[in-house]
């Protein structure tokens, strides 16, 4: 039998099988699955596995909760997740809140679908109409 060790170009081919493999069974239960971070030696490796409800109802309500629980923390309303603000003559619309990104925790999305990461006093002082 020939001695196999695991490194990097061979995780990097395991984890697409890893994650074609399961898309079926993912789709059976109305979720997604996909490989996480992954820790190795020669010998084994263990990749995290992430599995992700596709129920956008449930996702938004996630959101709103959070949103909820942190806007105040950076400064921020309940109120305006979903608001509309400009930077630079773009128009950006709240989308989330990450309470452990310290420097951008203010996600926002452009027009065209693009998410963007923001600093809290950035979006207050756009909020609030100044420039």
């Amino acid at each position: 039998m020939k001695n196999i060790e695991i490194d990097k170009p061979m995780l990097r081919v395991l984890r697409t099988e890893i994650d074609e493999a399961v898309e079926s069974l993912g789709k059976k239960y109305g979720v997604t699955i996909r490989t996480g971070n992954c820790s190795f030696n020669p010998i084994e490796a263990t990749f995290k596995l992430k599995v992700v409800t596709t129920n956008t109802k449930v996702v938004e309500e996630k959101k709103q909760n959070d949103f909820a629980r942190y806007a105040k923390m950076f400064g921020l309303k309940e109120s305006d997740l979903g608001r509309e603000f400009r930077v630079g003559g773009v128009v950006y619309t709240i989308t989330d809140i990450a309470p452990n990104r310290s420097k951008f925790p203010i996600l926002g999305q452009r027009n065209d679908g693009r998410k963007f990461k923001f600093k809290a006093e950035t979006v207050i002082e756009r909020l609030r109409g100044q420039k």
